[in-house]
């Protein structure tokens, strides 16, 4: 479990702003996520169908409490059947379920350091936008009641040579499943969070956003692109001006220099 400072590459649109202004943060559904294949599971069929479709149906007859065992019986053969012609139906309803169901939590990405060449180019748009330097020690990076097992604790991504497995002769999700990701964004570093989306704080109705409420005290410091337009500086300074929920937060500006990170951070006065 992590309990250490985290990073947010963002860029320089308005959206990216109002993580500060309104001090609310989004967890994402995977399919919003940019790697079409995060979260998901490749899945494997059962080893035996007969033991899959006793451990299902019994589950939709105790459910269903008016149907008889002929019914069932009759029920289990006629599946049985098809899945044992087309067993690809089997996995392919299976990976469906896995969709709908994955689109009810949400996920927060997060560095595990400010000076990542590559997210500051892929997140904070070719360093036109800044980083959130956050406390994990606040909302919404601890754990609150009414969480379940894994959720609203902070971990590090597993990398691997493929995506995370699930096989049907599982009957509960191995808890890595949603922290795997392949060994090509191993370069992210990156530290997630996973909530469900129903405990959210807010949701912006017209975009199925959903928003958790960001405790002042876990913003710290931002960093600033070197190449940032003056409109992004100063409206930062705006957001953490004195009087304000954020006045406690360090400002800095990136410049690129010779040292071995490449960048050098010089502290910026907001007055």
């Amino acid at each position: 479990m992590v309990r250490e400072a985290v990073f947010k590459y963002l860029g320089a649109q308005p959206n990216h702003l109002d993580v500060l202004r309104n001090l609310k943060i989004r967890f994402s559904q995977p399919s919003a996520l940019n790697d079409p294949l995060d979260c998901i599971p490749s899945i494997s069929p059962p080893s035996s169908l007969s033991k899959f479709l006793d451990r299902v149906l019994e589950k939709s007859q105790r459910a269903l409490t008016e149907i008889s065992e002929e019914q069932f019986r009759e029920a289990k053969q006629s599946v049985l059947g098809m899945y044992s012609e087309h067993p690809s139906i089997l996995v392919d309803k299976n990976a469906e379920y896995f969709r709908e169901k994955l689109e009810e939590i949400g996920v927060l990405s997060l560095g595990d350091r400010r000076n990542n060449m590559a997210l500051w180019a892929h997140y904070a748009e070719e360093h036109r936008g800044f980083v959130v330097e956050f406390n994990s020690g606040y909302t919404p990076f601890i754990k609150k009641e009414g969480d379940i097992n894994e959720e609203g604790v902070l971990r590090k991504v597993l990398y691997r040579e493929t995506r995370a497995e699930f096989s049907l002769d599982c009957q509960e999700l191995p808890p890595d499943l949603l922290h795997i990701k392949r060994r090509d964004w191993e370069y992210e570093g990156e530290i997630r969070m996973v909530r469900r989306l129903i405990n959210c704080d807010s949701v912006i109705r017209e975009t199925g956003v959903h928003l958790w409420d960001l405790d002042p005290r876990a913003v710290v410091r931002i960093d600033i692109g070197h190449a940032a337009s003056e409109e992004l500086i100063e409206e930062l300074k705006r957001i953490i001006w004195p009087n304000s929920p954020l006045e406690h937060v360090e400002l800095y500006q990136c410049h690129l220099d010779s040292s071995p990170d490449g960048i050098k951070y010089e502290r910026l006065s907001i007055l």
